[in-house]
């Protein structure tokens, strides 16, 4: 949904947005991945409205204008996330900026948060460094928070645990400088699958304090596909979970999630609210319809319209409301925008409470995989053929969304390979191939 923020929050939210990019964060490992890895995120533009003040009181407004550069090190890895801010979406000024740092085993170790303050120099305001066990996973998140003097302000860290299987369990935040916990997640898999999360807090100091239930989440699935979240609560006094929402998914013949439906617990499930999602030929998202639940049937209350090219690519999402009958530009408009590069974009899934366009360019792909595979004919329309140097065991072919359009293990000595794309949507595709020593990667594009 569109986000409302005033003044106040803005180096909040910009801290959740880059911690968005931490090793220990799904988001992140997602992006390192997914086979749009392929594809290095370039610039991502963030205009919103939100509750502004003047002389005549409380009003809204568009309050700001916000542009976020990636730059990468020669591996593909990000070396930096700059945010400009601009009052009049003209005139951009530098205001943040992240920088990472990696090891000999390409790990992240640490990365540093940089403000600008009015002298025009950068100045040093938080560092999170990063520790992993043997199998490379991370253990231990170290914030240490400056200001003023280069004194450290702060110390507090997240502490992760792991199964056997290496799905994580615990997620603790420990205070360092009180030598004390103050919240943690559990969770509790089956099959695979995560089934229950708990979230606890810290109470009644370091040495004579204890874990609080809150919060408890219970998933249920149909055969591998999620149909539920049960939100409960917990009654300290009567040592109990209580129901308190529910959250059911559907989903429509190709898999893709069609309806979330919010439910309320007040002695039996009550409807609350709705989201439905609409898809074209191509299985792109193209709207978000919200509705509430009134007087025993839904109502529309906000959507989201996607505006797509001829290839596809998400260029603008604008939220509306339904207001006296009528659909009308949101007062709280979160507008993002697409900035193109090689004319290739991806819409990601929300980072960290944002839902952003992102804007990706084609980075080199590795030169030994141009050197051992043609793709042909490139832009090509009903045929997508692959001509290796050398046997491969696996075909992959991905769409610009990460969706799996083609798999295939092939038959020994495999060197070629032609696939029918006639019913594929015009755009860009890019397919990954094993043989017996290395991984193979290329792009093509349809007409």
């Amino acid at each position: 949904m569109a986000l409302v923020f005033t003044y106040i929050n803005i180096n909040a939210q910009y801290q959740s947005f880059l911690s968005a990019f931490s090793p220990d964060n799904p988001h992140y490992q997602s992006i390192c991945e997914n086979p749009n890895s392929h594809f290095q995120l370039d610039t991502l533009y963030w205009n919103y409205w939100g509750e502004g003040y003047s002389p005549g009181g409380a009003h809204w407004q568009e309050l700001g204008h916000y542009r976020y550069v990636f730059s990468y090190l020669p591996n593909g890895k990000i070396r930096q996330i700059q945010q400009y801010v601009s009052g009049n979406g003209t005139t951009y000024n530098p205001a943040y900026r992240n920088t990472y740092e990696y090891d000999e085993q390409d790990r992240m170790t640490s990365y540093t948060v940089d403000c600008k303050w009015s002298d025009g120099h950068w100045q040093f305001y938080d560092i999170y460094d990063f520790t992993y066990d043997e199998l490379d996973r991370v253990i231990v998140n170290h914030n240490t928070n400056w200001q003023g003097a280069g004194y450290p302000d702060g110390h507090d860290e997240y502490r992760y645990e792991y199964d056997e299987e290496g799905h994580i369990i615990r997620e603790a935040l420990y205070f360092c400088d009180l030598n004390e916990y103050y919240t943690q997640w559990l969770y509790t898999y089956e099959n695979g699958k995560l089934i229950s999360k708990c979230y606890q807090r810290w109470i009644g100091g370091a040495i004579s304090g204890e874990w609080w239930n809150y919060d408890l989440y219970l998933y249920t699935y149909n055969e591998d596909t999620l149909s539920n979240i049960l939100h409960q609560t917990w009654d300290q006094d009567n040592e109990v979970w209580c129901d308190y929402e529910n959250t059911i998914y559907e989903y429509d013949d190709t898999g893709a999630t069609k309806y979330a439906t919010l439910q309320t617990w007040s002695g039996e499930w009550v409807n609350k609210s709705r989201t439905t999602k609409t898809y074209n030929e191509s299985g792109t998202l193209t709207q978000e319809l919200y509705q509430a639940w009134q007087n025993e049937e839904w109502v529309d209350k906000r959507r989201c319209d996607y505006t797509l090219d001829n290839y596809g690519n998400c260029i603008e999402g604008m939220w509306k409301d339904y207001v006296n009958g009528e659909w009308i530009d949101s007062e709280s408009n979160n507008t993002l925008f697409v900035q193109y590069n090689d004319g290739a974009s991806i819409l990601s899934e929300s980072v960290q409470s944002y839902q952003a366009k992102y804007s990706y360019q084609v980075v080199g792909i590795n030169e030994s995989s141009q050197n051992q595979a043609e793709t042909f004919p490139n832009p090509g329309t009903s045929q997508l053929n692959i001509q290796f140097h050398s046997p491969v065991t696996e075909v992959v072919v991905y769409d610009l969304m990460g969706r799996q359009l083609y798999h295939q293990t092939m038959p020994e000595n495999t060197i070629r390979i032609n696939i029918d794309t006639k019913n594929w949507s015009s755009g860009f595709y890019f397919w990954k191939a094993q043989n017996s020593s290395s991984t193979l990667y290329g792009k093509w594009v349809k007409e």
